[in-house]
């Protein structure tokens, strides 16, 4: 069915149009309509994804944590491996530091060697078991009050002629960390002694005794380097030997 739509002109009536064309651009609205909801829901779509992307690249930046945890191990590896490096070279640069002439030397042994270690009595007799005792507690005893220990050495010699030969084997250039030795021997004993007070007697009492060279290190003596640190005897165990307990 058709609907005609007429005016009015004078004492006329002219037709102008159908609602054909109405209708088929209501149909074009529709479609448009349609058109508009598929492209809303094809973007909401698209967020979803996008969303989704997101997250999973969250988790992506999550896991590289570990990485970053490595990362930090190994950095604390190399620093520690640095810190060593540096100790070595100052080590190294202290070794160097520390060495002087030999005429920086103190003219004299040093005061801790000789109330250790050097005695200008004669050689004592060990000849009687009273004798031996004596020695043991003359050798143990002769180291100062607070510093005793269970072993002993002592060089029997004049220490004016023992440093003048430590002095004359030694270098010219001269360190805190070598060890010096003479070229002549001299007499020592050498005792180990553990009393024990509560039972009245020993628990160890022996005596090494010899000819020997002292092993001595430079330490510092009012302010000077000396020979002043007895480190062993040459050689290390004397040979005569007596065991008190025996």
């Amino acid at each position: 069915m058709v609907s005609i739509i007429y005016i009015v002109i004078g004492n006329e009536r002219k037709p102008i149009a159908t609602n054909k064309f109405n209708f088929k651009r209501g149909w074009d609205m529709y479609a448009q309509k349609e058109k508009l909801r598929e492209n809303k829901s094809r973007a909401a779509a698209n967020s979803v994804k996008q969303k989704k992307k997101d997250d999973k690249q969250g988790v992506e930046f999550i896991d590289k944590r570990v990485d970053a945890k490595k990362q930090k191990s190994l950095q604390l590896m190399i620093d520690k491996r640095n810190i060593q490096l540096n100790k070595n070279i100052n080590g190294a640069n202290n070794s160097i530091i520390q060495r002087f002439p030999k005429t920086d030397l103190k003219d004299s042994l040093g005061t801790e060697f000789l109330e250790k270690h050097i005695s200008t009595a004669g050689f004592p007799s060990l000849s009687s078991r009273e004798d031996q005792e004596n020695v043991l507690e003359s050798v143990y005893y002769h180291r100062p009050t607070g510093d005793r220990k269970a072993m002993n050495t002592v060089f029997f010699a004049n220490p004016t002629a023992l440093e003048q030969d430590l002095r004359l084997t030694a270098d010219e250039e001269l360190s805190y960390t070598s060890e010096f030795t003479t070229t002549n021997t001299y007499p020592a004993i050498t005792v180990l002694r553990v009393y024990r007070e509560d039972e009245n007697n020993y628990a160890k009492g022996d005596i090494r005794f010899g000819d020997g060279r002292p092993v001595v290190k430079i330490n510092k003596d009012d302010g000077d380097p000396s020979f002043n640190h007895l480190q062993k005897t040459n050689p290390k165990t004397l040979p005569n030997h007596i065991n008190l307990l025996q």
